[in-house]
């Protein structure tokens, strides 16, 4: 699948800003003693951050197609949960430590940026990989981690 933010953002008004607002910060009363919005921010410095399993978008639009929209859940197609979901990933968010991430070379010598999910921007890069942060960001992933996955081969197979 390929995503379209700007589809995204046109389903993101017309499904969610209702509870998450317009600009994402989330709404509602606090929640006793919780101390934080009862609808979460989806984005800005009270959004999670770019380290967070929901940057993955192929991650967040699983929990958006069986949860969101409130109280409608399912109603969504994998398309639109998709580009939904790069639609908010695109927005301004906190960094954290995004960047260090998939920066180590595991166990079997293999560097962590060949194993990181295609569709995730953070972290390390591997060099000579031949995607735009455009591709990783909206797709197609298959032939990313066909990429990734042959790299490691040829290099599991180096004497």
């Amino acid at each position: 699948m390929t995503a379209d933010p700007q589809e995204g953002a046109a389903l993101y008004a017309q499904e969610c800003a209702s509870c998450h607002s317009q600009d994402g910060p989330g709404r509602g009363e606090y929640r006793r003693g919780e101390n934080r919005p009862r609808v979460p921010a989806l984005w800005g410095a009270d959004g999670y951050s770019r380290g967070a399993a929901f940057y993955n978008s192929q991650n967040l639009a699983g929990y958006i197609k069986a949860h969101m929209p409130f109280g409608d859940p399912l109603t969504l197609s994998a398309q639109e949960a998709l580009d939904m979901a790069v639609y908010i990933n695109d927005q301004p968010r906190p960094d954290g430590m995004a960047d260090q991430m998939f920066c180590h070379t595991e166990a079997d010598g293999i560097p962590g940026a060949l194993r990181k999910p295609a569709s995730w921007l953070v972290g390390c890069g591997y060099p000579g990989e031949p995607f735009s942060d455009e591709d990783i960001l909206y797709g197609p992933w298959q032939p990313i981690s066909d990429w990734r996955n042959a790299e490691i081969l040829r290099l599991k197979a180096l004497p």
